[in-house]
């Protein structure tokens, strides 16, 4: 590592040269405010005659070259404020073109700080962005900036303004001088000699700084040089942001899944602090970052087949569309055990999609015998408390069994209601709100019945009866609740009787919803209806038992026989 204080002139002015702004950082983003700052610490300058200004701190590598005669440097940190001083020069150039002077030309900026003369391939141009913005630069250099709404326009537009009507104050060539004043402390880092994280982290303490996303970026892409950096992006990054999810919002479904691979690889969760997490597991793990890439990537594609329900086997698409039903996806311990089994499937052959229907049935079997031995519904919270350390107890000699006794043998598993408890608790269950866990039970409920086929893409569960004919203390009882089949987009559909609306969503066909509407549904109707919902919940969320057999069987039992 090398530390020298110099002029911006001097960095930026060097022959047959570049500056590289890395994929791993972050979008340009100065706003008008910041310019105008700058414009007054340049006006500053000359007003007062100062010999020098201070800007800030930049980080660079040297990039190795086979041309001899051509340096790159990739900038790490202090890029904006770097990017904002060529858009001034840009600025300043342009006014010369149309105002030239005797003692500085157009082209003179031109040639020492925005283009490499001698150069017409990549390397013509001083300045270059290795991600999307790359082109708005390069048009603003070209003459062409046409993109009225991109920050690189918005700030040339600025300092171009400034130029042109404050020629009575500051002249062009007084302007040209006060940016030669301009210094950096310039740290030059070293391949294989210098920890470019670390000392990126301590120098500018960034790290509380950049959200989760760009942490982990940087971490992938801060210790290759600029083709590796762009060879990683086109085959797996880019892959990776445009496969997540859906659109809108993408940065949090691309973070949510970075937390649920971080937790299928480390068991923890790292929300919040992925980026800290991320950093750990890349050193540890001693993978390169192609390798780490490649591996999320195939963890990326279980995720897409699990979201979509894209697997080869019916039974096991049903399942994960009720678990997206119920919000399951949403729990990181819950999908790093589903991205192991379909790792341990189709990449490992240990287990068949069989295996997986069973496992899933075991863990939501569990997680809503845990919950209601808390007397709530939000039964996706459950595995924050069942299912950590289930993925490293894992005996693939003895798969399910294993999975079996990590979560029986919990520090929690004491609250996983035995059957009489969980038929009592089910039958009482009041539900305030019908949310996506009352859903899921009434689809699974529905499918384990094996009724009729019916479309449940967009299924939903209603009240039947309200508290004013049944009494408000049993109208949110499980047993007052239906599943309502897809159906409903006409706004007539809300004006129909509740009978009308299960008939003409043919909802009034769904076996879960059988004696409905056959006589006149008052409060023991709804206590009926809720045992035999009970009934049903029993076989279906099956209490999990260890086979007499397996090596864990006494394990377990020791255990509960001391507690």
């Amino acid at each position: 590592m090398n530390v020298e204080k110099i002029t911006v002139n001097d960095f930026l002015g060097q022959e047959n040269s570049q500056f590289i702004v890395p994929i791993y950082q972050r979008k340009y983003d100065w706003d008008k405010d910041r310019c105008e700052k700058m414009w007054n610490n340049i006006l500053q300058l000359h007003l007062k005659n100062k010999s020098s200004y201070f800007l800030g701190t930049m980080i660079c590598t040297i990039q190795k070259n086979t041309d001899l005669n051509f340096s790159t440097t990739a900038i790490m940190d202090g890029y904006q404020r770097l990017i904002t001083i060529m858009l001034l020069l840009i600025a300043l150039r342009d006014y010369l073109l149309k105002n030239p002077t005797e003692t500085l030309s157009a082209q003179q900026i031109e040639n020492k700080y925005l283009v490499n003369t001698g150069f017409s391939d990549s390397k013509h141009y001083k300045l270059f962005l290795m991600q999307g913005q790359r082109q708005e630069m390069e048009n603003i250099i070209n003459g062409n900036p046409s993109d009225k709404e991109s920050l690189f326009v918005k700030n040339y537009d600025f300092f171009k303004e400034q130029i042109e009507k404050g020629t009575a104050k500051i002249a062009p060539q007084q302007i040209y001088d006060s940016l030669q004043k301009l210094e950096i402390a310039l740290i030059t880092l070293e391949y294989g000699k210098d920890d470019f994280y670390e000392i990126f982290e301590s120098v500018g303490n960034l790290t509380a700084k950049l959200d989760a996303l760009d942490a982990i970026k940087m971490d992938i892409f801060i210790g290759l040089n600029a083709e590796a950096q762009q060879r990683v992006y086109e085959k797996f990054w880019l892959k990776l942001e445009q496969t997540v999810l859906p659109k809108k919002d993408q940065p949090e479904h691309l973070k949510n899944f970075i937390n649920n691979y971080l937790c299928l690889r480390t068991d923890r969760d790292g929300y919040e602090k992925e980026g800290i997490l991320f950093k750990r597991y890349h050193q540890e793990s001693g993978l390169t970052s192609e390798e780490l890439c490649k591996d999320i990537e195939k963890n990326l594609n279980f995720y897409e087949i699990m979201r979509k329900y894209k697997t080869d086997d019916e039974e096991l698409n049903a399942r994960y569309q009720e678990l997206s039903k119920g919000r399951m996806f949403w729990n990181p311990y819950f999908v790093a055990l589903m991205l192991k089994l379909l790792e341990d499937c189709y990449d490992k052959k240990l287990i068949t999609s069989k295996d997986i229907c069973e496992i899933i049935d075991i863990c939501m079997s569990a997680s809503l015998r845990y919950c209601l031995g808390y007397d709530h519904d939000r039964f996706y919270d459950a595995p924050y408390y069942l299912l950590s350390g289930v993925i490293g107890n894992i005996d693939p000699k003895d798969y399910i069994n294993s999975i079996k006794a990590s979560i029986l043998s919990g520090d929690r598993s004491n609250r996983i209601l035995k059957d009489d408890k969980f038929h009592a608790a089910f039958a009482k269950q009041r539900v305030i709100f019908p949310n996506r866990s009352v859903l899921y039970i009434f689809m699974r409920l529905e499918r384990y019945c094996d009724g009729p086929s019916i479309k449940l893409d967009e299924a939903w569960v209603n009240f039947i009866g309200s508290g004013s004919r049944i009494g408000h203390e049993i109208s949110g009882n499980i047993g007052n609740l239906a599943l309502i089949a897809d159906g409903a987009e006409d706004e007539k559909f809300w004006k129909l009787a509740f009978n009308e609306q299960l008939r003409s969503t043919g909802s009034n066909k769904l076996t879960i919803n059988q004696g409905i509407g056959e006589r006149y549904w008052d409060a023991w109707a709804v206590i009926k209806r809720a045992q035999w919902l009970a009934d049903k919940a029993l076989k279906v969320w099956a209490y999990p038992t260890i086979d007499r057999e397996s090596k864990y069987y006494e394990e377990v039992m020791s255990k509960k026989n001391k507690e």
